[in-house]
């Protein structure tokens, strides 16, 4: 499914953080990968944000696009991601565990479920904006059932 992806939304990153940019310290191994992870087509971290879920629930429950790419990393527990590319409109969906990213390009909707416990960092490459756009249909739902018990 990983190689189908990078050929329909160009520029989408989603594997294990590279060990020798990870630290001890996740705040350390964000920064690492943002600025040194050479897969990243150049992505730069300009602002980092800590998401810890104390119950299951969404990240994003409508969905929403940025002009700027966003990267993720999972620390602690599991969390998913549907992705829409808007431009020829192919849905799928990635499932993070600890130690992995994901690089959500510039312009490609995005929502995410998390399980209860789930501790990740998100970073972006611009500041952070968030305004639902209007071009989102209302059928951008999940790809399949709804993951960690949601309704």
């Amino acid at each position: 499914m990983f190689e189908n992806w990078r050929e329909i939304m160009q520029g989408v990153v989603c594997r294990e953080a590279d060990p020798n940019l990870t630290n001890v310290r996740p705040q350390r191994t964000l920064f690492g990968i943002c600025n040194g992870d050479a897969d990243l087509n150049g992505y730069k971290a300009e602002q980092i944000k800590l998401l810890q879920l104390n119950q299951n629930d969404f990240l994003g429950k409508a969905g929403h696009y940025h002009a700027y790419a966003e990267l993720y990393y999972v620390v602690r527990g599991e969390v998913t991601f549907d992705l829409w590319d808007r431009e020829n409109f192919e849905k799928g969906r990635f499932v993070l565990k600890p130690g992995w990213i994901l690089l959500v390009p510039a312009g490609v909707a995005h929502r995410a479920y998390g399980a209860e416990g789930t501790l990740m960092l998100g970073s972006s490459e611009g500041p952070y904006t968030f305004d639902p756009p209007a071009d989102i249909p209302a059928d951008f739902e999940p790809v399949g059932d709804l993951p960690y018990g949601l309704l």
